[in-house]
């Protein structure tokens, strides 16, 4: 990829930042809990982060229709869990980007004022390459996340993808390059067969 656009790097950026930052408060195992999030997350939100952090099953003393904002903070604990929290989220959303809706085009096109474009009425099954580039443009343009790709050992884990420095990845913009640089490198010889995977960033 010779010109990575400005968002998407800039996303990969503090998904590095973010990730760093977990792994140092992991290790200290600070317990601290900002009261900023009280003015951030509404009731709900704090009761998705409860759920999550406690998957699978949200132990008996948390009673989530008798205890106040303070009350769920606290449940959390931990600003770890709040990061942790959010940076799946981010990932879920990348995933469902990949993801081409009718409905997902239908918000994408009313967001950015676009209700009369061809990409509204045509069926997304009969979507050609030209049809998919320029529904990802446009979804860039609405400020979705655009994903990348990348060429990584295939020992990297998933929540260490973002923070793997040697060798640095090369990033593609879609996974079909990736796959086709993969194989040839294999081909090559240059790489053996298992020795590196594609992920997405």
């Amino acid at each position: 990829m010779k010109q990575m656009q400005k968002k998407t790097k800039r996303r990969l950026v503090v998904q590095y930042f973010l990730r760093k930052l977990k792994l140092r408060m992991e290790a200290d195992k600070v317990n601290s809990l900002d009261a900023v999030w009280l003015s951030i997350y509404s009731k709900d939100e704090l009761m998705d982060i409860i759920r999550w952090a406690y998957a699978p099953t949200v132990p008996q003393w948390i009673q989530f229709d008798k205890m106040s904002e303070q009350e769920l903070l606290d449940a959390i604990g931990d600003d770890f869990y709040i990061l942790a929290y959010e940076i799946e989220q981010a990932r879920l959303d990348l995933h469902q980007t990949m993801k081409v809706t009718p409905k997902r085009v239908f918000d994408t096109l009313v967001q950015l004022g676009l209700e009369t474009h061809y990409l509204m009425q045509k069926p997304i099954a009969e979507w050609d390459e030209y049809d998919s580039a320029n529904y990802r443009a446009l979804s860039h343009k609405a400020g979705n996340p655009t994903p990348v790709f990348g060429i990584y050992d295939s020992a990297v884990m998933e929540e260490d993808k973002y923070i793997v420095t040697t060798p640095p990845p090369k990033f593609f913009n879609t996974e079909r390059e990736a796959m086709d640089t993969l194989a040839e490198l294999i081909k090559s010889g240059q790489l053996k067969e298992g020795e590196a995977k594609v992920m997405m960033l």
